[in-house]
């Protein structure tokens, strides 16, 4: 009874193919079930036409070749090679157009490189900067329930905000808050939306009197201050204490305050940590001159 239960189980192909008692001469239909046998154990890749199988193999070589631009951009993002890195990931987007990675770095270094300009005063930020938007508003399409896709949303419409004026200055404030906000209900502990949010705050603190009474005739300004913006930031530390960037806005935001004793030891702190990309350093580099002009 048990071989006959067990017997049941095997699948038809498998019973098929059970190798016969031994004998000298192969009957016809003996030698039908052997050829039988060979089609059904034989490989799928072998009744694939060439067409298919070339289809494969261009599969398998465009992914090793976005595997290999997506590893040297994150090496030359890390580097300061921001030029090479754009390249990079961008030409990893063409081979994987619905890739989150390569989009996302392409809204973050465009950004970035976006602000750097505008210090210098470049003509060229708002180019670099409406890329940036560009890109994170295409991460939010495509993956709107991604925390980080509203982030970088969120810093593209803040970067684009400080460079723009009246109303349009306005709507872009709002879209940071609403952006921030949405970052954190996706992803409560996720240390940049809290960052996002305590700039905000510090950027209006810094609004005049009347630029709010201005603002107030065409639906207002979020709320915010700089002890607001002390407590998003200090809440983004404690989540990823080597977040250099929020611990220089944290110095800012405690300079509004008046404490400089806690502004310098965060300035301090964050020269102590590795840079993770060449803004990173650069953000070093402003607080090394914030430090000498707090001594």
């Amino acid at each position: 009874m048990q071989n006959a239960v067990l017997s049941s189980a095997v699948p038809a192909s498998s019973a098929l193919c059970t190798p016969a008692p031994r004998s000298r001469v192969l009957s016809r239909s003996g030698l039908l079930a052997v050829l039988l046998c060979g089609l059904l154990l034989a490989p799928a890749a072998l009744f694939a036409g060439p067409a298919a199988r070339k289809n494969a193999v261009h599969k398998s070589a465009a992914s090793s070749a976005f595997e290999r631009l997506l590893t040297r951009a994150r090496e030359e993002y890390k580097s300061a090679d921001a030029g090479s890195a754009l390249r990079d990931y961008a030409a990893a987007l063409n081979l994987q157009p619905r890739a989150f990675e390569p989009r996302a770095e392409l809204a973050r270094i465009y950004g970035e490189q976006g602000v750097e300009l505008k210090k210098e005063g470049e003509a060229s930020a708002a180019a670099d900067l409406q890329r940036a938007l560009q890109y994170a508003r295409e991460l939010v399409s495509m993956f709107p329930q991604n925390a980080e896709a509203w982030y970088l949303k969120g810093m593209a419409d803040g970067n684009l905000a400080k460079i723009s004026s009246g109303i349009e200055k306005l709507q872009l404030a709002r879209k940071v808050e609403e952006d921030g906000s949405k970052a954190i209900q996706l992803k409560s502990d996720y240390a940049p939306a809290y960052a996002l949010l305590g700039i905000l705050d510090l950027e209006l603190s810094r609004v005049s009197f009347m630029e709010r009474t201005m603002a107030s005739a065409a639906g207002g300004l979020p709320p915010g201050n700089a002890q607001d913006a002390v407590n998003m930031l200090q809440k983004a530390v404690q989540l990823d204490p080597g977040f250099i960037y929020a611990r220089y806005k944290l110095a800012e935001a405690l300079l509004a305050t008046h404490n400089k004793s806690a502004a310098r030891q965060q300035l301090f702190a964050l020269l102590q940590l590795p840079p993770r990309s060449g803004f990173e350093r650069d953000t070093q580099n402003d607080a090394r001159a914030k430090l000498q002009g707090l001594s």
